[in-house]
C-alpha cells in the first residue's frame, strides 16, 4: 500500500515536470534563487567548499545540492 502511494506521487511529479518544461520559459534558464544556488553548488564541487565571505543565504541547500552533483556527476 505504501509503495502504491509512493509510485502514484512519483508519477504525478514526473507528469508535472514534463508539462512544465513545455510551458514555463524559465524552466531551462533559472533566475535568481535557482541560479544562485546552482552556481554556489558548482563552486563547492570545484573545491570552494569553505568559501571566502560570510554566508549571504543559508548554506544547507547549496551543500545538499553539491552532494547530489558529486554523486550523479552533474558538474
Amino acid at each position: 500500500m505504501i509503495i502504491a502511494i509512493f509510485v502514484c506521487g512519483l508519477i504525478v511529479r514526473i507528469v508535472y515536470l514534463v508539462q512544465l518544461q513545455h510551458v514555463d520559459p524559465l524552466f531551462y534558464y533559472p533566475i535568481m534563487d535557482a541560479l544562485y544556488h546552482h552556481e554556489w553548488a558548482v563552486s563547492i564541487v570545484k573545491g570552494g567548499w569553505l568559501g571566502t565571505d560570510a554566508f549571504f543565504r543559508a548554506p544547507l541547500y547549496p551543500y545538499f545540492l553539491a552532494f547530489f552533483y558529486i554523486i550523479f556527476k552533474v558538474v
